[in-house]
């Protein structure tokens, strides 16, 4: 038995060229083209014999030429050709054949990959068969490859598309060791590959055989064992190749498979770019990178240090000697220094560089993630939305009940994106997505929200919590499904009702499916979980609860989904803290108004004074339009008749002009006639005048009859008299809107 159609990677470019195409393209006969316009062929250049033509490809060719396309940018040393490998026999004969969708090898590895799609997203039956079969090929490929390539470490890839696989199909997975690749961790790979090269390959096989022993990767350097702290550590230089297959960076589990047991932090592809084009031209890194060796066990080092003879003067707490290295990919955990060695990914220097090394052996999960935080926090190289990623798996078992609070809401947030059905399913964006005009909620804004208010910790003493909220339960599993469901539930009822205003995202009339919308609505959350009252809530049952917060959520969506468009950009414009407890107050005014029970701490003040900041801006809005209205309206008059003999004061009607005068006279004259006009005089003037006054003030929302054309003074003389006196009930938020809207229609045609 052999494994045909594997060729050098040398020989594959034109082919992946082709391949990495969403469509397929051919050149044929223009007699042909009706056959081939009925089969879904579409013409791109006709000429006079002959024409060219696309299609898309299918969904299952699409997949298969994906995933060809991300194994031939790790590069890969040998890959299967077009139509995918073959497990032939020898003799020639055709008794036993074989299709293998991908075919990939290295000088370490071989691994097949099995490529199925659905065109419309949902539950596979099973892939028992499939998962099956490719166990098969694997056991049946493993003389061959040994025969045709030398010794590999074989292993089996299951990618699928629009597919959900079942938990059996998940615990057969695991069992058989096949990587499974959904639609998420091919685009990780995809985007991972477009940023960090070759390097990415060894991601993607330390996934692939986790902690397995690989031939042929061992390497032993010279190197310094010493103590740093109250831990082991070695300080050596090694090659940035070698480095670049053991290493890993960060932790998380990814997506809903769980599979993937590492998490690669996305890097910066410019700093990439800065940093090679800095190698390249013969720079150097004075400063170590630092890792950590992991133990699979406590008592089992990955590391073996073998001490040569030490000078008579040596330090007790230095000790020279020869380090062996892991032989496996993802054992030394790259804490500080990534794009220092990732930038190596694909240089020729990666062979014949080194770079300065400390690594730690066996630090604890909380020792790293300390570590790392310390580092990347303080130094700002990472952003704060991946640290919390990390906390997910990294604070888990924290003796810290708030380091515990923060990993369950990481964690819960995280598994909410990924989960079909959920509210947040694709809204939110993790650290390794590029966000969307839907995918715009950052981690970071929900998990500080939720672990700042009471869902958790009620009230404390001395900083230290002694009463829970209504999320807590005491394991932590039943706390983190609590906390799912809860989210799940005020925010599927919110998602549910709010219509398309939650799918808008931050397009055009959307807000509530935004952070500062997200951030508002939980804070209201908090607010109803107060009234129901903290301590009773925390005994309810998590479907009892759910009950119980329906009618407000319902609210919540009912206001949301009823906003214009010129409210929703109101809302826009409030951002930060600031801004987001601002549209908590005004959603609990509308919650109110279906509950007048429903009175947060606080909201009876913010509605009184939110009257007295509208009124403080509405006078102050009306008599700047008045000062405007004034001057424009004495400017035309000047204009137009005597300005030396006062002809232009006669020329106002009398029935304001007389009032006025007599105010003045009662004054003594103190201030100029135009000072004692009233704002709803200039109605009466506009229309006696409007025959040179027209033009000036026609405002662009405003009817072409007599009537309409100056009621608008009538409205504005009517706000300014509530503003003026509070017994008049007070102004709303439309009638300050529309004080806006008028004085940027006068504006607009220079008044």
């Amino acid at each position: 038995m052999r494994l045909a159609n594997i060729l050098p990677v040398e020989e594959l470019e034109t082919l992946a060229k082709v391949r990495k195409l969403a469509y397929e393209e051919s050149s044929i006969a223009n007699r042909d083209l009706a056959t081939y316009e009925s089969e879904g062929w579409a013409v791109t250049k006709r000429g006079p014999r002959r024409s060219k033509i696309r299609r898309n490809k299918t969904h299952d060719q699409l997949l298969e030429d994906r995933i060809w396309t991300v194994l031939h940018k790790m590069g890969f040393s040998h890959m299967s050709g077009d139509g995918g490998a073959r497990l032939e026999q020898t003799d020639g004969t055709t008794d036993y054949l074989n299709q293998l969708d991908v075919v990939a090898i290295d000088e370490h590895v071989c691994f097949i990959v099995e490529c199925k799609s659905r065109i419309e997203s949902g539950r596979r039956a099973t892939a028992q068969t499939e998962l099956a079969l490719l166990s098969q090929h694997i056991s049946d490929s493993r003389q061959p490859v040994q025969r045709q390539f030398g010794k590999k470490k074989l292993g089996g890839i299951y990618a699928f598309s629009n597919g959900i696989l079942s938990d059996e199909d998940i615990a057969r997975a695991k069992n058989a060791k096949i990587l499974l690749l959904d639609d998420a961790s091919i685009q990780y790979y995809e985007r991972l590959v477009e940023h960090t090269g070759p390097a990415a390959k060894y991601q993607l096989l330390a996934d692939l055989f986790p902690l397995q022993d690989i031939p042929g990767l061992s390497q032993t350097v010279p190197a310094v064992e010493t103590r740093i702290g109250n831990q082991t550590a070695y300080i050596f230089a090694i090659e940035p190749a070698h480095l670049l297959k053991i290493g890993y960076v960060a932790h998380r589990m990814r997506g809903e498979l769980g599979t993937l047991g590492a998490y690669q932090r996305m890097v910066t592809k410019k700093r990439l770019k800065d940093i090679r084009a800095f190698i390249n031209e013969g720079g150097v890194f004075p400063t170590n990178i630092v890792v950590n060796f992991d133990r699979e066990n406590r008592a089992k080092s990955n590391v073996q240090f073998n001490r040569t003879k030490q000078e008579e003067n040596n330090s007790d707490n230095v000790r020279m000697g020869w380090l062996k290295l892991p032989s496996k990919y993802q054992s030394a955990w790259i804490i500080d220094g990534q794009h220092r060695l990732l930038a190596f990914s694909g240089l020729e220097r990666a062979n014949t560089s080194t770079l300065c090394v400390t690594a730690f052996d066996g630090l604890s999960l909380d020792d790293q993630a300390n570590m790392f935080i310390d580092i990347n926090s303080e130094q700002k190289r990472v952003s704060g939305n991946l640290l919390i990623e990390l906390v997910a798996s990294l604070k888990w078992n924290s003796p810290d009940p708030d380091e515990r609070i923060f990993a369950i809401v990481s964690t819960a947030i995280q598994d909410l994106a990924k989960r079909q059905g959920s509210p947040f399913y694709g809204r939110i964006k993790l650290n390794d997505e590029l966000e969307t005009p839907t995918r715009c909620i950052t981690l970071q804004s929900i998990a500080k929200e939720l672990t700042r208010g009471p869902f958790f910790v009620a009230r404390r003493e001395n900083q230290k919590p002694i009463e829970f909220g209504p999320f807590w339960r005491n394991d932590t599993q039943e706390c983190l499904s609590r906390t799912k469901s809860l989210l799940d539930g005020w925010f599927g009822i919110i998602e549910e009702k709010a219509g398309d205003v939650w799918s808008l995202g931050k397009e055009a009339g959307g807000f509530l499916a935004t952070n500062n919308g997200i951030v508002a609505s939980i804070k209201v959350f908090e607010s109803v979980l107060r009234h129901l009252d903290l301590v009773q809530t925390l005994r309810l049952s998590t479907d009892d609860l759910v009950s119980q917060i329906e009618p407000y959520a319902g609210a919540v969506a009912e206001y949301f989904k009823d906003l214009s468009l010129a409210d929703v950009k109101n809302l826009r414009r409030k951002q930060g803290v600031q801004g987001q407890t601002e549209v908590m107050r005004i959603v609990q005014t509308s919650i109110k108004t279906k509950f007048p029970e429903f009175n947060p701490d606080g909201l009876e003040a913010w509605i009184a004074n939110r009257a007295d900041e509208r009124e403080g801006e509405a006078r102050d809005l009306v008599a700047d339009m008045e000062k405007r209205i004034q001057a424009k309206v004495i400017e035309i008059l000047k204009e137009n008749f005597d300005e030396t003999a006062d002809a232009w004061w006669l020329a106002i009607p009398a029935s304001v002009r007389v009032p006025a005068s007599g105010l003045r006279e009662q004054d003594n004259r103190r201030r100029s006639e135009e000072s004692y006009l009233q704002l709803i005089d200039y109605r009466a003037i506009l229309d006696g005048h409007w025959g040179i006054l027209g033009d000036s003030f026609t405002l662009p929302s405003v009817g072409n009859s007599k009537a309409e054309r100056t009621k608008w003074i009538v409205k504005l003389n009517d706000i300014r008299n509530k503003a003026m006196h509070a017994s008049s009930g007070g102004l709303t938020q439309d009638e300050v809107e529309w004080l806006h809207e008028i004085s940027s229609e006068l504006a607009s045609i220079g008044i």
